[in-house]
Parts: structure tokens; C-alpha cells; sequence
């Protein structure tokens, strides 16, 4: 670090980090007013938590040095001043800013509706998460594992590197988790804790939880999180009752603000991001809104349709080594996704084995017809698992499936794809609401032993279950279905 470029900064103590992996070593973060700045250092010296400190630093290199640091000022009194300090760096952000221009985009009317319901909430929820990302506390980003899931952790990764390069100099103790699953669960919460230990701050270890974890399986995470960590959870699914989730502070839902499930989680996110940085991700929330089948999905944007496609691909993926540099985290999803040549090749190879999958349901699956034209299709996922164990999940192979069904002219339509302990369940949206399959499968964990969760959207939905019961809890499904007059 050139001393001709160096100058001298106040600041407070706002997290320490021990780790034996740093041999011995101790990372601080420190915030400053002026410039305003968090700067995060490691160093053998022990100081206390909110000391007020003088260390050098480069404004070009963006490095401070650790031989440098004085303690100039005490513990009580850095206390005493920290809120006005963090406050003041969170100002140079224009969060405002942000939500004021956000309420006069119209591009999409009806989406922005329900947005500018949500604007004051994701201001202020977005405020206290860039608070505990710049004061240094770690923080765990999980995202469902497809296109939804993983285009809401770009959308914030993006915000963040911009927060970063403008007001961060160090390393950020932040770590990107591609979540297998619907509930925020106990082995999650465990898992995340140990990554939370040997840490002390002025605020709490911070979880984001993005398109996934509303169901009552997510209770006892949530009742064990409380005190240990603070959780922002951007969703989009139904809430069921009793859910403990929804009375979190920072719980945001769209179906909570005149909004629906349409409005999905990758596009809620990437709003939230938005709000705290001023980065849009037009294609990447667009694309969001594809992979989950929205009813606001616009399938003429290509290049939105290339992203949906690809990160539905790679995030199903059991060894994604051969197209990602590194794990599936925002950071290599991106840099693939700027990659045209690599990205339209994926993008065509993922069509190729869609359509064909299709192609099998269509010719090994079971159609009960009805007289009104409505139509239940029941696929064995077994044998297109076979060919193609990489790609085709269940859950997203029934949406497509059922997409295909409902432009070949049908009426109506309901897909149902049954593989090992997992049931996937399609429906029309305009014959949904009559269905009410969320409440048959409320019905279904009373009537069989088999049923060990169940969930999701009045249109897309999957029950879990033993399965050696597969069989008799299909019957009982198709039972429900028929008993509506639908497939007999």
C-alpha cells in the first residue's frame, strides 16, 4: 500500500469474526462516517467490539493496513455513537431514492400495482439487511433450486457487488446456498448456525430465504431462530395456517399486499434488490416469471426465455461440473449467463430434452377423460428418469408437460407425475379454484398413513410421501378428483 495514496480513517468496531482457519487470526469490521465506508481487516491484535479505532487506508487499492490500527476511543463510547454512524452510511445508499423511481416505473401495470403495495416494507426490510451486510455480520442467502429460486440470488447478488465496490472494502462473510426442498428445516437451521459461531456484532447473523419455506414443516426453525438470527424471507407461496413465518418482521409475501403466487419469488427478490441498490434485472426478473409458469410471463422476450430455460437446467443438474467454472452460486450463474456461445448451447440442448421427455409423458402416460373436456393425465416418471437422471426433475417436467397439454386445445387439464416419494400436481388456473387441491391435500395427510408433507400453489402443488404408499395414495387422489366430477 503506496503511502503517497494513503489516508488516515476513523471508525467503529462493528463485528469480530475468530476462526481457526485464519491461524489465529481475527476479522474486524469497521465502520466509518468519513469516508463512508466498511472495511472489513484481519489481525493478530484482540480488541473489543465497538472500540473506536485509526487505521490507513487506500482509496485505490481499497486495502487498509492492519499494521496500522490504534485504538483511540472506548467500547462505551464507540456504543454511544454507532447507531448515528451506520445510520449515516446507510444514507449514502438513497434507499428513498431507490423506492421513489421504483413508484414511477410502469412497464408492467399490473405487476407494478402490487409492487408499489410492497415498497415501503421492502424499504425498510431492505435497510435492515444492508445494515447487518455492511456492519459485518455473516449472512446466509438460500435460494430454491430452480429457475425462480436462482434468478432472485442473482438479482441480490448483483445488488450487493454494486453496495460493495461503493461502500465496502474486504471480504463480506456471506454464503450463497442452492436449497433442495420447500421448508426451512432443522438441518438447515443447524447448519447455518455453525457457520453463525466464533462471531460477535452489533447485530445479529442474517438469513435470507428466497422462493421456498412457506409451510408449517418451517415452524421449528422459526421458533429456534429466534434470538440467534434475524431472517428475511422473500416468497411468493400460499400461507398456510399456522404458519409461524408470516409474523416475522421481515417476512414479505405479494399474496400479503393484493398480489398472487403469479408474482413470483425470483421477481420478488430481484425487486428487494432493486429497492437497496438501484440495480435493475429486467431479463433476469422476466425470467423468473417463465421458469415458474407465471400468468405474467412474457415468452416473446428471448433472451429472458434462454435464462428461465438454462438455470432450470443447471440447477437440476446432479454434477453441473462440465458448464459452471465453480459451484452453483449467483457469481458462476452469471458469468455463464454472460457467456452468449455457451449459454445458446445449453439453451438448445435443455429444449432437446424437454421436448422429447414430453414426448415419452405424452406416450406412456394414463389420460382420464371427462365428459365437460377437463382431463387428468398421470405420468410414471420412472422410465424418463432413466434416460435423462440429469436434467428432468419432476416437479418442473409436470409443468411442462402440463403446458404442453393445455396448448394442444384441451379444456382444462390436471398433470400428475409420480415418482419414488413424490407426487407433482399441475392444474388449469381457470378450473383451479374449484379444485381446492391444497385442501384434498390436507385431506389426503388425514385419510393416509403415507402423506408426510404436502404443499404449494392452488395450481402447482406436490405432496411427499413413503413410498411404498405411492399407490394407494394416488388412488385417493384420483378419487378426490373424480368425486368433482373430473376424470371419471
Amino acid at each position: 500500500m503506496s503511502e503517497k495514496d494513503t489516508i488516515h480513517i476513523e471508525g467503529i468496531i462493528s463485528a469480530i469474526a475468530e476462526s481457526q482457519g485464519r491461524g489465529g487470526r481475527i476479522k474486524y469490521t469497521i465502520i466509518s462516517s468519513n469516508p463512508p465506508l466498511s472495511i472489513s481487516i484481519e489481525t493478530e491484535e484482540k480488541m473489543q467490539l465497538y472500540s473506536i479505532i485509526r487505521l490507513s487506508y487506500s482509496p485505490s487499492s481499497r486495502e487498509a493496513s492492519s499494521k496500522s490500527l490504534e485504538k483511540i476511543g472506548s467500547p462505551e463510547k464507540g456504543k454511544a455513537e454507532f447507531n448515528s454512524a451506520i445510520k449515516s452510511l446507510i444514507g449514502h445508499l438513497s434507499i428513498e431514492k431507490n423506492l421513489e423511481a421504483m413508484k414511477l416505473e410502469k412497464s408492467r401495470p399490473d405487476l407494478d400495482r402490487i409492487t408499489d403495495s410492497m415498497l415501503s416494507k421492502l424499504g425498510s426490510s431492505g435497510e435492515e439487511f444492508i445494515e447487518a451486510y455492511l456492519a459485518g455480520a455473516p449472512i446466509v442467502v438460500r435460494f430454491h433450486n430452480d429457475g425462480d429460486g436462482s434468478t432472485g440470488a442473482i438479482g441480490l447478488y448483483n445488488a450487493l457487488q454494486k453496495i460493495g465496490e461503493e461502500y465496502a472494502a474486504g471480504d463480506r462473510s456471506i454464503r450463497w446456498t442452492m436449497h433442495k426442498g420447500v421448508t426451512y428445516d432443522m438441518d438447515a437451521f443447524y447448519n447455518d448456525s455453525i457457520y453463525f459461531s466464533n462471531y460477535a456484532g452489533a447485530f445479529l447473523p442474517h438469513v435470507c430465504i428466497i422462493d421456498f419455506g412457506t409451510t408449517i414443516d418451517s415452524n421449528p426453525a422459526v421458533k429456534a431462530s429466534s434470538g440467534k438470527c434475524s431472517i428475511t424471507w422473500l416468497d411468493h407461496h400460499p400461507i398456510p395456517e399456522g404458519f409461524l413465518g408470516k409474523e416475522l418482521e421481515n417476512y414479505i409475501n405479494p399474496i400479503n399486499y393484493s398480489g398472487s403466487a403469479d408474482y413470483t419469488g425470483g421477481y420478488l427478490a430481484c425487486t428487494f434488490a432493486e429497492a437497496i441498490s438501484g440495480v435493475k434485472s429486467d431479463n433476469i426478473k422476466e425470467a423468473s416469471l417463465i421458469s415458474d409458469v407465471s400468468k405474467y410471463a412474457d415468452l416473446n422476450n428471448k433472451e429472458a426465455l434462454k435464462y428461465a430455460t438454462v438455470l432450470d437446467f443447471l440447477t437440476g443438474l446432479k454434477d453441473y461440473t462440465r458448464y459452471l467454472d465453480g459451484p452453483i452460486t449467483p457469481k458462476y450463474l452469471t458469468k455463464l449467463l454472460s457467456d452468449s456461445e455457451k449459454l445458446n448451447s445449453i439453451y438448445s440442448y435443455a429444449n432437446d430434452i424437454m421436448a422429447d421427455s414430453v414426448e415419452m409423458g405424452l406416450k406412456y402416460g394414463k389420460e382420464y377423460a371427462s365428459d365437460s373436456g377437463v382431463s387428468i393425465n398421470v405420468v410414471d416418471f420412472s422410465k424418463i428418469a432413466d434416460k435423462y437422471s440429469g436434467y428432468v426433475l419432476p416437479g418442473r417436467y409436470s409443468s411442462r408437460l402440463q403446458s404442453h397439454i393445455e396448448k394442444s386445445g384441451s379444456k382444462g387439464s390436471i398433470t400428475i407425475v409420480t415418482f419414488n416419494n413424490y407426487i407433482s400436481i399441475r392444474i388449469s388456473k381457470h378450473i383451479a379454484e374449484g379444485i381446492d387441491i391444497l385442501n384434498i391435500i390436507e385431506k389426503l395427510k388425514n385419510e393416509s398413513e403415507f402423506v408426510e408433507s404436502g404443499g404449494g400453489h392452488k395450481e402447482a402443488c406436490s405432496i411427499k410421501i413413503y413410498s411404498e404408499g405411492r399407490k394407494e395414495v394416488l388412488n385417493l387422489l384420483l378419487k378426490e378428483l373424480h368425486a368433482k366430477g373430473i376424470g371419471k
